[in-house]
């Protein structure tokens, strides 16, 4: 149906036939994926303004969390933060970083007036975060430092009402 989709284990070469049922629900992995071990998946679900970011263990140990509005999100390879494009208080899109444990709080990393796009992508090795900025006549882009050491000295918070 519209906005749901299944994920599957299948492997494709050794056992074609014999596949498990991930995960099964609504949203897009388009603008998420699967944490760095692989246990974990980042899905945002709903769209524009409305949308949320919602953390599935695929173990089925824990129940599927939602983890606040998101229009995208991106796991840093460290597996504990989550890089997103979300709603400031203002409701202008802004970087975020979302810590992947409880509280699960996050921490602002731009301040554009105009805000940033709805997609972000972070760097392999993590340590940076681009996203291009809005509402400007010439193509800008917002890189943003996302090392784990710097990620690590953030202060966090809930997130903001919008």
């Amino acid at each position: 149906s519209k906005g749901a989709f299944q994920l599957w284990l299948v492997n494709a070469i050794a056992a074609p036939n014999n596949r498990k049922l991930l995960y099964e629900g609504a949203g897009t992995l388009l603008k998420a994926g699967m944490d760095p071990t692989g246990r974990y998946l980042a899905v945002v679900a709903g769209a524009g303004r409305r949308a949320s970011v919602r953390l599935v263990d695929l173990n089925g140990e824990s129940q599927e969390i939602d983890l606040g509005p998101a229009t995208s999100a991106v796991w840093h390879p460290s597996g504990d933060y989550l890089i997103l494009t979300a709603p400031d208080p203002k409701g202008s899109l802004q970087l975020w970083a979302l810590r992947t444990r409880k509280p699960y709080d996050r921490a602002q990393l731009t301040f554009l007036s105009d805000g940033t796009s709805d997609l972000c992508l972070v760097s392999p090795s993590g340590a940076w975060a681009i996203s291009s900025a809005a509402g400007l006549n010439v193509p800008t882009l917002a890189i943003v430092d996302t090392s784990k050491s710097r990620l690590d000295t953030l202060s966090f918070g809930a997130a903001p009402k919008v």
